[in-house]
């Protein structure tokens, strides 16, 4: 479908739906704008699916809240899921994140598993207490995991980006199989009560991670490599009333600026 918007909508799972909202296929100009979805196993998930360059997947002010964490009866691999970017047919392609609110408890609060994407854009979100930020796995051998993550702000995160790059199961004495290579930007975020911005299991860090002007807290670390400012004290505060969009995780002073070129950190 081509065109379809989504807007001024919250859906509420009752703890009883597994996905609040599934999008599948070639679907140009998609959006959904200003929604929210809460007590669902997945929130949101974009399955196999693609936009197009002049036509882009956009979810802009999206909320997920109230994922679950420990419902009954559900198979030991369950995870809780903010937005699912998943695939095994074409790479995931032009699809933007922005301006959107995440908050936990849950597993993950976007995690991406497809054999490839590019034209991936999360920027200028927000999350709040969720075990790990962004979560993505291996591109296939001889494709690219091309993302840009970009002007964001996190807190009371466990793990900012982790990488899980563990191979599958192999018979004995096989090598593991090749993965593909990463174009993956860094850049203008802020994480705050995070210790461990970044994190990659199961391999060394792979090439392709570019890491630019990004700013912490003092309780940061992880074995990604990605370099933040220090800001000194007095630490940007946030309110955290989850009733109050306007001030939820923003900055309660002016947005921070690090570097001789007064670079803004964070979301806006």
């Amino acid at each position: 479908m081509e065109g379809l918007h989504l807007k001024n909508i919250e859906f509420d799972g009752k703890n009883v739906l597994n996905t609040g909202i599934m999008i599948t296929g070639v679907c140009p100009g998609c959006s959904l704008e200003n929604v929210s979805v809460q007590k669902v196993k997945s929130a949101i998930v974009l399955n196999n699916t693609r936009g197009d360059q002049n036509a882009p997947i956009v979810l802009d002010r999206v909320r997920t809240y109230g994922i679950w964490t420990t419902p009954p009866q559900v198979p030991n691999d369950w995870i809780a899921i903010g937005i699912h970017i998943r695939g095994t047919g074409d790479d995931t392609k032009w699809v933007k994140i922005r301006n959107g609110r995440f908050e936990g408890p849950c597993n993950d609060a976007i995690r991406i598993d497809t054999i490839g994407t590019s034209e991936i854009e999360i920027s200028g979100n927000r999350f709040f207490n969720v075990t790990n930020v962004l979560t993505f796995g291996r591109p296939a051998d001889k494709k690219t995991f091309q993302a840009q993550f970009v002007s964001n702000t996190v807190c009371e995160a466990k793990a900012g980006v982790v990488m899980e790059l563990t191979p599958p199961p192999v018979p004995p004495n096989t090598p593991p199989p090749a993965f593909g290579k990463f174009d993956f930007v860094i850049r203008q975020n802020y994480f705050a009560k995070t210790p461990e911005i970044g994190k990659v299991n199961g391999a060394d860090k792979p090439e392709g991670i570019k890491v630019e002007n990004n700013a912490s807290d003092a309780n940061s670390g992880g074995n990604l490599g990605i370099s933040t400012v220090a800001l000194p004290p007095p630490q940007p505060q946030f309110a955290t009333d989850p009733n109050d969009d306007a001030k939820f995780l923003r900055f309660s002073g002016p947005q921070p600026e690090i570097g001789p070129s007064k670079t803004k950190v964070g979301a806006p």
